[in-house]
């Protein structure tokens, strides 16, 4: 009768025990879920005021002063910001590439107006690590798997090209 009386006050302790780490457990998922949305709040923020320094250039009929203006903006911030690189995507007379800003600002014509479209990092559909930009106006769409795996089309302007989602990662001038 001992060993049994022994036995149950054991398997009570156990039963305590596992009872004690789930509830501790379940404080710590509930102290950590509001630090993980702060976090996420702050990364969005911190996505906003690196957007806002180029939302104002966005749009149509932009003089060749706004254009270089934005360039200059987008060296400041390359030459920054090493995660959140900016690449311009060029459309001039339906001839597309990719430059630098630098490289870029040689070819603005001071009689030409232009049209800016901001160009944001989204995460692939179809649960694929990568990125893809698809607003482009001319409906083509840019896409790589893999967070590091830039397409070399990007990578052959700028070699150590790095950016988020959320991120204003590509900015798209066309003449008009």
């Amino acid at each position: 009768m001992e060993n049994a009386s022994k036995a149950l006050i054991i398997a009570g302790a156990i039963l305590i025990a596992i009872l004690l780490i789930s509830v501790g457990i379940l404080v710590m998922h509930a102290v950590n879920e509001p630090l993980d949305e702060t976090k996420n709040a702050s990364a969005s923020q911190a996505a906003q005021m690196f957007n806002s320094k180029f939302t104002n250039y966005a749009g149509q009929n932009k003089t060749a002063q706004e254009v270089t203006a934005l360039c200059s903006d987008i060296i400041a911030s390359n030459s920054t910001d090493k995660n959140h690189q900016i690449i311009i995507r060029a459309n001039i007379n339906n001839a597309r590439a990719w430059y630098t800003a630098n490289g870029f600002m040689s070819i603005i014509n001071n009689n030409t107006k232009y049209t800016i479209n901001l160009v944001y990092a989204s995460i692939l559909a179809k649960g694929k690590n990568g990125f893809q930009l698809t607003n482009l106006t001319d409906g083509f769409e840019v896409q790589w798997e893999g967070y590091g795996d830039i397409p070399s089309h990007v990578t052959d302007v700028m070699p150590d090209y790095k950016t988020e989602v959320g991120y204003v990662c590509a900015i798209e001038i066309k003449n008009q």
